[in-house]
C-alpha cells in the first residue's frame, strides 16, 4: 500500500512518522539526503535494534557537524558525503522505501509542507531504488575523522549560506548525464576502496571487539603492566590459535547478541589462561615502545639510522612474518629490506605516515600503493600495524593474524588467506 507523508498534523502523516512506522524488525537501513541536522531517525532505528545504517549526505551549509557526530555515535553507522550536485532524498527501511522532497531536518521531518511517497518491496519500480542508492553510495567519499573535523572548521566560520570547497575535504559530486563525472580517477578510486576497506571494515571491527572486552570484569593479570593496546593484540593472537588459516572463515558471520555471546564467550576463555601459557616477549615490548617514542619526535624520526628503524620495525609482527617470503628467513628479510630501501626512502616514508598534510586514511594508502612512499619487503599489514601502535588518530594496530582473528569470532571483514 503506497501511503503519502506531507507533514500535515491533523493527518498523522508527518515523515519522521514514517520511521517509526517501519523501523521494527529492519536489520539495515539506507538513507540519503542532501541536508542533515536531526539524527532521531538513527535513534529511532537503533532503538528498534536496526545493526547497520548507511547515510549519504552532503556536506554544505545545511548539514549540521553534531547531527552527523550524533548519529556516528550510535554505533554501526557508516557515512559518506558528497560536496556537490546532490539533492536526491530517500530512505529503504528494509522492503519499504520513501521517496519525496523531506531531508533529515526538523522541518523536513515535521513542519515544513513535504511530499513523499512510501513505496513497497512489490511494487517493480521498488529495485531501482537501492539500486541507486548503491551507485551513489560508491561514488561518495568515506566520512574520516579528518574531513569530519575540515567540515566542522568549515561550518564554524561559514555562518551564512556559501557552498564549498571545504579546505582540506576533496570536492565531490554524484555521477551526472555529464560524461566528464562518469569516471574517476584512478588513484581516487583504489583510495575510496581502500577506506572502505580499512576505515568502513577493519577498525570498526576492532572496536566492536575493544568494547565487549572493557565490559569484563577485570583485566588478564598477565597484562596489567602493559597497554590496554598491547593486551588486545595478544587476545586476537590467541584467539587465532584457536583455528587454522583453512578454517578461520567457515563459520557464518554473527550480527546483535549473536556476535556480542561469542565475543564474551572468547573473551571469558582468554581471561582464564594461565600466565605460564601466555608468551608475553619483552623484546617486543621494549621495540614497540621505541617506534613510539620515535614517531613522537619528528626530528628523532628524520635522523634515525637505517639499523636502528630495522632494529625496531621487528616489533611489527606483520614485518617479522614477511620473512617467509625471503629465502634465508628473518635475517635475510632484515638484509633485504635495509639494502633495496634507502634511510633516505625510509624516512620519507614514514614521515609522510605520521606527520604529512591531510586525512591520516590518505597517508597510509600512500604507503602501501603510493610509488613515491612505498618501500620493498615492505606490505599492507606492516603499515596497518606500524600505524596502529604509533599513530594519535585512534587506529588500532591491525595485522594478517588478527584479521583472520577477526573474522573468526564473527566479524565481517575484508582478509587474506
Amino acid at each position: 500500500m503506497t501511503e503519502l507523508f506531507t507533514n500535515r498534523p491533523r493527518f498523522g502523516d508527518l515523515s519522521i512518522n514514517f520511521f517509526f512506522k517501519y523501523a521494527q524488525n529492519v536489520r539495515s537501513a539506507l538513507l540519503a539526503c542532501p541536508y542533515f541536522t536531526d539524527a532521531e531517525p538513527i535513534t529511532i532505528l537503533k532503538s528498534a535494534g536496526c545493526e547497520k545504517i548507511l547515510l549519504l549526505v552532503s556536506l554544505c551549509e545545511a548539514t549540521s557537524p553534531n547531527a552527523l557526530s550524533q548519529a556516528k555515535s550510535c554505533g554501526n553507522v557508516d557515512i559518506r558525503f558528497f560536496t556537490k550536485s546532490f539533492h536526491a532524498k530517500f530512505y529503504i527501511l528494509g522492503d519499504v522505501a520513501l521517496v519525496g522532497s523531506a531531508n533529515l531536518t526538523d522541518g523536513g521531518l515535521k513542519s515544513n509542507r513535504e511530499l513523499s511517497v512510501s513505496i513497497q518491496s512489490d511494487d517493480q519500480v521498488f529495485d531501482g531504488i537501492p539500486a541507486l542508492f548503491d551507485e551513489l553510495w560508491n561514488s561518495a567519499s568515506v566520512l574520516t575523522t579528518h574531513s569530519m573535523k575540515c567540515f566542522q572548521e568549515w561550518h564554524r566560520l561559514n555562518s551564512s549560506r556559501r557552498v564549498p570547497p571545504i579546505e582540506g575535504v576533496e570536492p565531490i559530486s554524484p555521477p551526472t548525464i555529464n560524461v566528464n563525472t562518469q569516471f574517476k580517477d584512478r588513484t581516487r578510486t583504489y583510495l575510496e576502496m581502500f577506506r572502505s576497506h580499512y576505515v568502513e571494515k577493519l577498525i570498526p571491527a576492532h572496536k566492536v571487539v575493544e568494547e565487549i572486552y572493557s565490559e569484563a570484569a577485570t583485566r588478564h593479570p598477565a597484562f596489567e603492566q602493559h597497554s590496554h593496546k598491547y593486551e588486545i593484540d595478544r587476545f586476537l593472537y590467541w584467539v587465532k590459535g584457536c583455528t587454522t588459516d583453512e578454517e578461520f572463515d567457515q563459520d557464518p558471520l554473527l550480527n546483535g547478541d549473536d556476535l556480542k555471546t561469542n565475543l564474551q564467550n572468547y573473551v571469558s576463555e582468554w581471561l582464564e589462561v594461565d600466565d605460564d601459557d601466555l608468551t608475553i616477549d619483552p623484546d617486543r615490548l621494549e621495540r614497540i615502545d621505541r617506534l613510539e617514542r620515535l614517531f613522537a619526535d619528528e626530528q628523532a624520526l628524520l635522523s634515525v639510522t637505517i639499523d636502528e628503524i630495522a632494529d625496531m620495525l621487528q616489533g611489527c609482527a606483520a614485518f617479522v612474518e614477511m620473512f617467509r617470503f625471503t629465502k634465508g628467513g628473518l635475517e635475510n628479510h632484515i638484509e633485504a629490506f635495509k639494502q633495496d630501501n634507502s634511510i633516505q626512502q625510509i624516512r620519507r616514508s614514514f614521515h609522510h605516515l605520521a606527520f604529512g598534510p591531510g586525512d591520516y586514511v590518505r597517508r597510509v594508502y600512500d604507503c602501501v600503493f603510493g610509488p613515491e612512499y612505498k618501500l620493498r619487503h615492505w606490505g599492507m599489514n606492516c603499515t596497518f600495524e606500524l600505524f596502529g601502535w604509533v599513530n594519535k588518530e585512534g587506529a588500532p594496530p591491525l595485522n594478517g593474524r588478527s584479521i583472520k582473528a577477526l573474522r573468526f569470532l564473527g566479524l565481517d571483514v575484508p582478509y587474506t588467506r
